[in-house]
């Protein structure tokens, strides 16, 4: 834009393909939006320096190259199978959010969400074809993540919220696991390691459905202290190992 209207860019159509070694930089000037209308498929970099929105209907997007999220990029997803696969880094900076709406998320070899800031999926069936490490706070909010045989994990030091969300894989903690006001259900093993932490409630009514669950760190069920809340931990078999903490 101009640098001084509060302009709108846009690019729309049908297939961006940046090529390896290629880059394509959203650039900070001026106050206008950033729109990608239009399929991407990044092998190189894509380095985002102003609010950028993807909401092309029925996009089939790919990452097998690097997406640095410097401001926030939110990618709403539409009409007649649209799908983000990621293979590739995507790389948040710390107070930055990588959102996505809706639809479907595919997690392949490769692929990495890294970086101090949050990714946030909203209403989303998120696949994993491989096991996942996430090394970046991450939120699933109404989100369902599938996968036979896989294994999520959240990395020493990150934070998973997990809100009205189901996971059908393994899920292993390093970091810290919060349960805000909702119920969400893990349908595999929670393993929660030494360091990590498990914690349940702050206000109104949480609910954790577990499978089974090995606790070698911390599972706190809390309140806020004032309102007259509920924190609950259901499900199989609760193992508290050595130097396991429930408070």
């Amino acid at each position: 834009d101009d640098g001084f209207w509060a302009t709108q860019s846009t690019l729309s159509g049908g297939t961006l393909t940046n090529g390896i070694g290629g880059n394509i930089n959203v650039l900070a000037a001026g106050g206008g939006g950033r729109f990608l209308r239009i399929n991407l498929i990044n092998q190189g970099t894509v380095t985002v320096n102003r609010a950028l929105t993807m909401d092309k209907a029925g996009a089939v997007h790919t990452n097998t190259g690097t997406i640095q999220v410097n401001e926030n990029v939110t990618v709403s997803q539409s009409g007649t199978n649209p799908s983000f696969t990621n293979s590739g880094t995507i790389n948040v900076a710390s107070g930055k959010t990588f959102q996505v709406n809706g639809e479907s998320f595919i997690h392949a070899s490769g692929g990495a969400f890294t970086g101090a800031g949050t990714v946030s999926m909203s209403n989303v069936a998120m696949t994993l074809t491989v096991d996942f490490l996430m090394a970046a706070n991450v939120t699933l909010n109404t989100t369902t993540v599938d996968g036979t045989g896989r294994t999520l994990t959240n990395g020493v030091g990150k934070t998973l919220t997990l809100v009205n969300s189901t996971v059908n894989t393994a899920l292993v903690n390093g970091g810290t696991i919060n349960v805000p006001p909702a119920t969400s259900t893990i349908n595999g093993v929670l393993t929660n390691q030494a360091g990590g932490m498990v914690r349940l409630g702050a206000w109104q009514t949480s609910e954790l459905v577990v499978l089974d669950v090995t606790n070698n760190g911390t599972i706190e069920l809390t309140d806020d202290g004032f309102w007259a809340t509920q924190s609950t931990l259901s499900g199989g078999t609760l193992t508290n190992g050595i130097g396991g903490n429930i408070n």
